[in-house]
């Protein structure tokens, strides 16, 4: 018989979700939780994640013997060996040919930003950063959206047969005093959110108009410099120069991830911080 379990993760125990060589990965630890009930088969995951991110609702499959009928007290019996950092939400049986990487359609993460004081306690679980123009990030996160070739956001070395990938939702929202960012795709390259939120993020630097202040305030001609670049006055007194130059670096930042989208020319190969991450759902 085969089964399919839906399970949550902390992602920073652990050095990714594969089985590792040091069995340290998460479908170590589940394999060996499954092994204390009588259940050896290899568990076959819908998404392998990296060190230290998260999922919420990740789907692997096993095979078991048919006399496993009680899913509700098998999950217990599994949580008591894979907890704390590993819990079994749901089993349910499945065809013989679902297969839980290929059989899915889409897959949802969100990258769980936090715009409050720093946190020790949370800092494994969200990024901390300061509040940015949600607007503008929004306007920059529907450029994902669609088909293509996506080779500027995937680490470097990864081996596919091909990059594109088609992205249905990009998005993000304010939570209190989190920014959660959402994406939903056919699939996603390795590291390819993360670098996608370092491009967003880097071009939101960018636009911003306090770049121009700090530059006023360390280097003078610096600062005129770069204002003349924009073609602007570089008299920030002036609340039109001041929109101006907003609306014109705000313009170039969405130029440079248009060039990183449909051009391949990628803003930033250093992707943003894993522990806000967190596979969120998968779609059959």
């Amino acid at each position: 018989m085969k089964i399919k379990l839906i399970f949550s993760y902390d992602g920073s125990k652990f050095q990714g979700s594969q089985t590792q060589p040091h069995e340290n990965g998460v479908e170590d630890i589940l394999s060996s939780a499954l092994a204390h009930v009588g259940i050896f088969s290899k568990i076959i995951s819908s998404s392998r994640t990296d060190k230290d991110v998260h999922a919420n609702n990740q789907v692997a499959c096993v095979e078991c013997g048919e006399h496993f009928k009680d899913f509700k007290r098998l999950a217990n019996l599994i949580n008591r060996h894979a907890h704390p950092h590993i819990h079994i939400k749901q089993i349910s049986k499945v065809d013989k040919s679902f297969h839980p990487r290929y059989d899915a359609k889409f897959r949802q993460y969100r990258y769980i930003i936090n715009h409050g004081e720093f946190s020790p306690f949370l800092s494994q679980y969200h990024t901390f950063l300061p509040k940015f123009d949600l607007k503008k990030a929004n306007e920059l996160l529907e450029l994902f959206i669609g088909e293509h070739d996506f080779r500027a956001f995937m680490k470097l070395g990864s081996e596919v047969k091909s990059p594109v990938r088609k992205i249905t939702k990009a998005f993000c929202y304010s939570l209190g005093e989190k920014t959660i960012i959402v994406f939903k795709a056919n699939g996603f390259l390795r590291a390819q959110i993360r670098l996608m939120i370092a491009s967003v993020f880097k071009a939101l630097e960018l636009a911003q108009i306090g770049k121009l202040n700090e530059l006023r305030t360390k280097n003078e001609s610096q600062f005129t410099r770069y204002s003349e670049n924009l073609g602007v006055s570089a008299n920030l007194s002036d609340t039109t120069d001041i929109n101006s130059i907003q609306d014109k670096n705000f313009k170039k930042a969405k130029e440079l991830l248009c060039k990183a989208i449909y051009d391949q020319k990628a803003i930033t190969r250093m992707p943003a911080p894993p522990n806000g991450l967190y596979l969120n759902r998968v779609f059959y």
